[in-house]
């Protein structure tokens, strides 16, 4: 999951947007999109349905930067995102 590049730094290995971080980081990293991928789950499982996902949304919206989300979003939109295939809501980005 990490690894350390020429100049001694750490690197999460999963993330593409390649951005340093701490070892502890990576494993928050992780449980955010994890937190994530729950939310997407759930919107799925409710047909697109988010007023069904509210806790999961807030955890997945409070816990991982706006970068990350706006990317993830982008990637369902396109059909690339590299986890559950569900809806995309409206105001997913709020």
């Amino acid at each position: 999951m990490q690894g350390v590049d020429s100049r001694g730094v750490t690197r999460c290995k999963f993330w593409s947007c390649r951005v340093s971080f701490d070892p502890v980081d990576c494993v928050v990293g992780f449980i955010n999109r994890l937190r994530y991928h729950s939310y997407v789950k759930c919107l799925g499982d409710a047909d697109g349905d988010g007023s069904q996902c509210k806790k999961q949304r807030y955890l997945a919206h409070a816990s991982c930067p706006v970068a990350w989300l706006a990317e993830w979003k982008e990637q369902r939109e396109e059909g690339t995102f590299a986890g559950i295939v569900a809806p995309v809501e409206e105001d997913d980005d709020e």
